[in-house]
């Protein structure tokens, strides 16, 4: 089941995802297909950091790799909204806090309901 559903990951992620700079408001360095790769390679880490927050590593593989699909969904998302708002620094604090109170809240939740198990 693993493998399907990290092969359905993958190609998600390569084919259907679109690349958050490419119609940004402002012009980002190196051009957004390269700028892409190499926050492409930051997103794919804090993704990885934030799924570990809900999932304990090799316990469900087919889960882990639905959640990260989902958090790089996410994130990438998240991409999009900052550069829909021209990086503004104070929207992107705000839009920052926001999601660390989310992953805060999501967490206190999750765990409640895991120990009440």
């Amino acid at each position: 089941m693993y493998y399907l559903v990290h092969t359905v990951s993958v190609i998600i992620r390569q084919f259907f995802v679109s690349n958050p700079f490419e119609n940004a408001a402002i012009e980002v360095p190196f051009g957004p297909v390269f700028f892409n790769m190499i926050i492409g390679a930051a997103l794919v880490l804090i993704t990885y950091m934030v799924v570990g927050i809900f999932y304990k590593r090799r316990s469900s593989p087919a889960v882990g790799s639905m959640l990260f699909l989902l958090f790089y969904l996410v994130h990438n998302g998240l991409l999009v909204l900052m550069s829909k708002v021209e990086f503004n620094k104070i929207l992107i604090g705000i839009i920052l806090v926001a999601y660390m109170a989310f992953l805060t809240i999501s967490k206190k939740v999750v765990m409640r309901i895991t120990c009440d198990i």
